[in-house]
């Protein structure tokens, strides 16, 4: 499918399939491992409902669910027991900001209870340097939770080895 930028510098690479390939910034590679055409990448997001019987985790990301791309990003959506789920991937077309936007709709009669879960591999440094060795890389990085005006809680991770690189 190809990428999307922004005039921040900030690209994402996407498979035909919806899998990532890569999260790039400046240089500086975002994602830990490049995603593979068959799997995608490491990065997923998942609706779990919760119930009785335990939790069911539905993939809402990846190479898991349909995949629809726009002019920012891409869509995937899918739909398991009596729930219809959407997430929406969008780069901010200004800043150095991805998005994802989840919606989930209860298509049954009964009440569930759900959350989203969502993961994103980190590597932030540059792709030659975690092509050699991710491993050793990614152990130099630190990650701190702060309160945002907008957000709420965001997480700041940076990664050690380019001190000159803020959170």
């Amino acid at each position: 499918r190809g990428g999307f930028s922004t005039a921040a510098g900030l690209q994402l690479a996407l498979y035909n399939n919806g899998g990532t390939a890569s999260l790039l910034l400046d240089g500086l590679m975002i994602n830990q491992v490049e995603g593979r055409p068959l799997q995608g990448g490491l990065d997923q997001v998942w609706l779990r409902v919760h119930s009785e019987a335990g939790i069911q985790s539905l993939p809402v990301s990846g190479t898991a669910a349909a995949c629809a791309f726009h002019e920012h990003g891409a869509q995937w959506q899918q739909e398991t027991s009596g729930i219809e789920a959407s997430m929406q991937l969008m780069l901010h077309p200004d800043l150095p900001i991805l998005f994802r936007v989840c919606h989930a709709r209860n298509t049954g009669t009964q009440p569930v209870a759900i959350d989203w879960l969502a993961g994103q591999d980190i590597g932030l440094a540059d792709i030659g340097m975690l092509k050699n060795n991710e491993a050793y890389v990614c152990q130099y990085l630190d990650h701190r939770i702060v309160d945002h005006p907008i957000a709420a809680k965001v997480i700041l991770s940076r990664n050690n080895l380019h001190p000159t690189h803020p959170f």
